[in-house]
């Protein structure tokens, strides 16, 4: 009975993208964040909801065309052109992929995917009021997917790596959500009760990074966090909502995370050695990349082709235990950029730089009614850049949907003149919107 409930109520509101592409989009997010075939327990009755969901938005934003804006702005208009040339590149080096072409054209047709999403995204984030319909649904979504993983560590589910895609990537993720969802709860253009709502999401989120288990994750949740305190202008008030936040988390830490951390700051003989691999596979994708220079071996190969470098890495690996885990199995490189140096060349880690870079470090301060959701999610890029030092996130959607999040707000200021009302809340004006 709950999954047959729960069929029809996401399957309809899939229906409804055809008529209202902005409810299309956000029921998108949605999904793609909560990930509802979790609540079937393992039922392939979600199977195909992303796809009718995507075919029914792109058919609405046709139908709808006449509310979209087509002109996006000129920072907007670059975000699309990089990320064009990136997914460009990704498909000649998958081309020419080392070891497996399959392989490399699966992961950079997900990128394509991604993609064709963010180009739908800049034409639906059109004004500060759908602008704020994304805060909400995208903040929200991690909201429930922190507290179902909160329930899940107390049940005694370690690492929560049946939760998300695994512990480490809904670290990231989060990191890069959690300061972004905070400057919502400090926007006094919500309603009290959306920055409530927003307040107890970040309190979610925060313990659920803690039982992912992830140092990483927690070390780039830290980064981003002060990136916003020195973006932010009312550092004071930012601060005392972190304390309280701290004093509502701290209590729900266990004492497990406490070993877990520990692990950081020892001697080096003393560290795990899942700890002291990731720098010797940073090493061996630099020689990777010196290997294929320009084109790389292709996405998704480095675990393939990792092996043929066993013989080379005498000086890197020196123990028995080592070997076998970086050759014994198939490993990826732990870490973005390394990773994408060696899979895509110079080329393609320069393009997706260039445009995470442009995105982070834009001015915002212009445009004053978007401008601390714009630093909470610059600061969010910042934390997931130091999150992907560790680990493999350039296939996590959101960090691109938070990038061209980041373009909207700067396209919303420079058609600010033609009279959009940049004071709307989420809740008002629905009435002729596309929501």
């Amino acid at each position: 009975m709950r999954v047959f409930t729960l069929f029809g109520i996401y399957y309809a509101s899939a229906g409804y993208a055809l008529i209202n592409p902005l409810f299309g989009v956000l029921f998108f997010v949605h999904i793609t964040i909560f990930r509802p075939e979790n609540l079937a327990w393992g039922s392939a009755v979600f199977g195909r909801l992303h796809l009718i969901t995507a075919v029914c938005t792109a058919i609405g934003c046709l139908i709808r065309r006449d509310q979209l804006r087509t002109d996006v702005g000129r920072h907007q208009r670059l975000n699309v052109a990089l990320f064009a040339a990136f997914v460009a590149w990704l498909w000649f080096v998958s081309l020419t992929a080392t070891a497996s072409v399959d392989a490399s054209i699966d992961r950079t047709l997900y990128i394509t995917k991604i993609f064709a999403f963010c180009v739908v995204l800049s034409l639906v984030l059109n004004s500060a009021h759908t602008i704020r319909w994304y805060v909400l649904v995208s903040s929200a979504s991690f909201g429930l997917v922190g507290f179902w993983g909160v329930l899940q560590g107390m049940a005694g589910n370690w690492r929560l790596d049946n939760v998300w895609v695994g512990s480490n990537e809904l670290a990231a993720a989060l990191s890069l959500m959690i300061p972004f969802t905070l400057s919502a709860a400090l926007d006094s253009a919500f309603l009290k009760w959306q920055r409530i709502a927003m307040a107890l999401c970040v309190v979610a989120m925060t313990t659920c990074i803690v039982y992912t288990d992830s140092r990483s994750g927690l070390v780039a949740l830290i980064g981003g966090l002060f990136g916003f305190v020195v973006l932010a202008k009312r550092k004071f008030r930012f601060l005392a909502w972190l304390l309280a936040i701290i004093v509502l988390v701290y209590p729900m830490v266990p004492s497990e995370f406490g070993d877990r951390w520990s692990t950081i700051v020892q001697q080096d003989a003393e560290a795990d050695l899942a700890a002291k691999s990731r720098p010797i596979l940073w090493q061996l994708a630099f020689r990777m990349w010196q290997d294929n220079p320009i084109l790389g071996v292709g996405l998704g190969n480095f675990r393939l082709v990792v092996s043929s470098y066993e013989s080379k890495a005498g000086d890197l690996v020196n123990s028995e235990a080592m070997a076998r885990l970086i050759f014994g199995t198939e490993r990826e490189p732990h870490g973005l950029y390394p990773g994408l140096l060696a899979q895509a060349g110079l080329l393609g880690l320069a393009l997706l730089m260039t445009m995470s870079l442009r995105n982070a470090s834009c001015r915002l301060d212009f445009q004053k009614d978007l401008a601390l959701l714009g630093k909470g999610a610059q600061a969010g890029v910042l934390g997931f850049a130091i999150a992907a030092i560790f680990g493999d996130y350039q296939y996590i959607d959101m960090f691109y949907w938070q990038l061209f999040l980041i373009g909207a707000i700067r396209s919303v200021w420079e058609h600010s003149d033609a009279g959009d009302s940049l004071l709307a809340s989420p809740m008002a004006h629905a009435k002729g919107e596309l929501i």
